[in-house]
């Protein structure tokens, strides 16, 4: 048995992202919603979400007690944000296409931009516009109030390489211009002075009192982000922080102009396109253009930690098997190891390229990778080095495995059709080498998309484009044998782990197992309705977890070709991969959903919880019997009540009725139940009224609860609904008929007698 019991899902999805005063949650923006998240660990604390009409942009006012939104429809929204929940206190028609939006030193005012070029002002929290600039020459990109609260200044980010600058007491326009390309942010660094970044691979340092430019500093980097590390006193030089499309996190001194070599640059996979600090702050937090989150030293720029906003669609997942962790491939040239406790991801940077499979060795110790770039590395789990690296491949590699026994030997496959060994024996974890295959063969005539070697390390198994499957010798890769029947490409192979016999997934929506022994097809399951993606052994060998292109995670028993369904998600979302733990404690699937599932089995936690349901029933059962030779009514009712044994709970009554127990007693046993067996009752009761011989005890217990129960009381129970009462009386009408005639008749049978 299966269960869902942990997911890691997309925390931000690109857009602003805002470090809060205590350095230890970023806002962050996630499709229609925005999260708070936990900058140490990377969890989502709290959320405002509107699926309805989602968020562009925010605001964070400077003392963090207000939060302005704006949506697609270009309404804006107030919230009040207090501990990390939040309250929607108001809202106004702003202006669509929202890109920024700031607030002022003391929260007063609020300033908004828009890809339709204009930019205004508002009055905060009454939401009135108090200027609007229109019609601007270039489109603004980010905003900022001046640090000085008498300044009403509002300087823009412009793409055309100027800086604007409005006055908002005299409405005065100022354009300053340096750069030669898009200006990409500023930073104050006195009330006189500011930092501009560029994409022209410049710094500006500008001198607010004349509006002029006082120094230019070349940085041959196109920038991204600007932040001020460190202010200027009598005793320490400014520096600055600042990163861009190289990916390199760089501190510059303003008084050396020049990097400072002391600090060791950290290198990401893509572009930073922001950078967070706070002062007083011991981190710096960058985000990349493939919305990672990286925590810095704010010393040495070591990394801390890692927090992966999205990781867009899964491709490939292998658990290790000594350890509760798992290696993630994304859709990226990063190869991300994820906790399972705790999720916490830690990224392996190497391939120029996307990956697209990877496997552990069968020990844990090492990692294999195969990427679009034509590469294979293989790294150490402990330490996150590369080890090996081939260059051999000339195409995509599209499947890798390991031997199941040891590190001799790992297998790859191509994009086209090509398999390959290499001898990994004198594999060492202290240096890097580069390898060369000791053995290539043609297998197929299309992608090789899977391969699978068997427990005992003599067999390989191909799957491929082509529709087939092909078995092969360990070491001489030697054909042993074709199976063919899929009518469509073979997306994964699997060994038994006790039986001689092959399973199969493919395109055609089917799962296939064959024999090893003559290669023919000797079951096939059906049930899928898209693409079965993969398909793994599980339970020792006797069933088959199998996921699908329509979202579904199918379990089959091997011998009965039963079915359980474990996933129903939404059939847009393809599960591309799945792994089993190989001590078979979990499994672990994601896809293009960008939802990393942990999935525990819970076999044996049912199995113990059944047995100890049914020692339960069988006590209270003796319990009972007991009970009722002893004529303990009372208590006999309240056992059979929680038992949930309706049928003896109408003998119970039925017996308490014959014996003329009074309503009020039994009202005082109702009164004793608590709300879920008092609503179990009146299902009960609902059901009894439906049939003749019931309906005496029926209403026996109507009128003891409503001497028990006030009318509102009872109107909270679904049976005591319009649509419940309408059925009750109906039921009860057509009783006191019957009673009223058979009152008629012995009435005449009476007189009859009588005279």
């Amino acid at each position: 048995m299966w269960k869902l019991t942990k997911q890691h899902k997309p925390c931000y999805t690109g857009g602003k992202i805002t470090l809060c005063k205590s350095g230890e949650v970023l806002l962050c923006l996630n499709s229609h919603a925005i999260n708070f998240v936990h900058l140490a660990t990377g969890e989502v604390k709290s959320s405002i979400s509107d699926s309805a009409d989602g968020f562009t942009s925010y605001g964070l006012s400077p003392c963090e007690s207000h939060l302005l939104t704006s949506c697609q429809s270009g309404l804006f929204k107030l919230f009040q944000l207090s501990n990390l929940s939040s309250k929607c206190i108001g809202s106004f028609r702003g202006h669509p296409a929202i890109t920024d939006i700031v607030f002022n030193v003391d929260g007063s005012l609020a300033a908004s931009s828009s890809s339709t070029r204009v930019v205004k002002v508002w009055r905060i929290p009454e939401g009135f516009c108090t200027h609007s600039f229109n019609a601007l020459e270039q489109l603004p990109t980010r905003l900022h109030f001046h640090p000085q609260l008498s300044r009403l200044e509002l300087f823009a980010c412009f793409h055309d390489g100027s800086i604007g600058t409005w006055n908002l007491q005299s409405r005065r326009f100022m354009a300053l211009k340096n750069h030669l390309n898009s200006v990409t942010n500023l930073a104050f660094i006195s009330d006189d002075l500011m930092v501009s970044s560029g994409r022209d691979k410049v710094i500006t340092l500008w001198d607010l009192s004349s509006y002029k430019v006082k120094d230019s500093f070349v940085v041959y980097e196109a920038l991204e982000d600007v932040s001020v590390l460190q202010k200027s006193s009598s005793d320490d030089p400014c520096q600055l922080i600042v990163g861009g499309r190289s990916g390199i996190l760089r501190i510059f001194d303003l008084n050396r102009k020049s990097f400072l070599k002391d600090h060791p640059p950290q290198c990401t996979a893509l572009g930073i396109t922001q950078i967070l600090h706070k002062f007083g702050s011991s981190l710096v937090v960058v985000v990349t253009a493939d919305h990672n989150i990286f925590v810095h030293d704010r010393a040495t720029l070591e990394r801390r930690n890692v927090i992966l906003g999205n990781v867009d669609e899964i491709l490939d997942i292998d658990c290790f098997p000594n350890a509760d962790s798992v290696a993630v491939v994304m859709n990226s040239s990063e190869l991300a190891l994820f906790d399972l406790c705790t999720f916490q991801p830690s990224l392996l940077f190497g391939h120029t390229a996307i990956i697209s499979c990877v496997q552990v060795s069968f020990d844990g110790k090492f990692i294999a990778t195969g990427s679009k770039d034509t590469t294979i590395r293989i790294w150490t789990s402990q330490d996150h080095r590369c080890v090996v690296l081939s260059q051999t491949h000339g195409e995509s590699v599209s499947s890798i495995t390991w031997s199941k026994k040891s590190t001799k030997f790992v297998i790859t496959g191509c994009k086209n059709g090509t398999i390959r060994m290499f001898d990994t024996s004198a594999l060492k974890s202290t240096s890097m080498i580069t390898m060369e295959p000791t053995l290539r063969i043609i297998a197929h005539a299309k992608d090789v998309n899977t391969l699978a070697v068997s427990p005992n390390d003599a067999l390989v198994a191909s799957g491929s484009q082509d529709r087939t499957i092909k078995i092969h010798s360990i070491p001489n890769l030697e054909l042993k044998g074709v199976l063919t029947g899929h009518k469509r490409s073979v997306w994964k192979v699997s060994f038994s782990p006790v039986d001689r016999v092959l399973a199969s997934s493919s395109g055609d929506k089917t799962v296939k197992l064959w024999s090893l022994d003559d290669f023919s097809c000797i079951k096939t399951f059906e049930g899928h309705t898209a693409s079965v993606l993969g398909v793994r052994y599980s339970m020792a060998g006797t069933r088959l977890i199998s996921h699908s292109a329509d979202g579904m995670i199918h379990q089959w028993n091997i011998h009965s070709s039963e079915l359980t369904v474990l996933s129903d998600s939404d059939p847009d979302n393809k599960v591309w991969a799945l792994s089993v733990d190989p001590q078979e404690r979990y499994f672990v699937s994601g896809g293009s959903d960008s939802c990393l599932s942990l999935w525990t089995d819970l076999s044996k936690e049912y199995e113990e919880n059944t047995n100890q349901k049914a020692d339960e029933q069988i006590r209270h059962e003796h319990e009972l019997t007991v009970l009722m030779k002893d004529s303990q009514l009372r208590k006999a009712l309240l056992l059979a009540i929680r038992m949930e044994k309706p049928r003896i709970v109408l003998d119970i009554l039925s017996k308490m009725v014959d014996l003329s127990v009074s309503t009020s007693e039994l009202s005082q046993i109702w009164k004793s139940l608590d709300h879920e067996s008092l609503g179990r009752c009146l299902s009960y009761l609902q059901d009894w009224n439906a049939f003749h011989s019931g309906s005496r005890v029926a209403h026996y217990v109507l009128n003891a609860l409503f001497r028990a129960f006030e009318a509102p009381s009872l109107l909270s129970f679904p049976q005591f609904t319009e649509l419940g009462l309408a059925s009750l009386v109906s039921y009860s009408d057509r009783h006191l008929v019957r009673a009223d005639t058979l009152l008629r008749n012995s009435q005449l049978l009476d007189f009859v007698c009588s005279s």
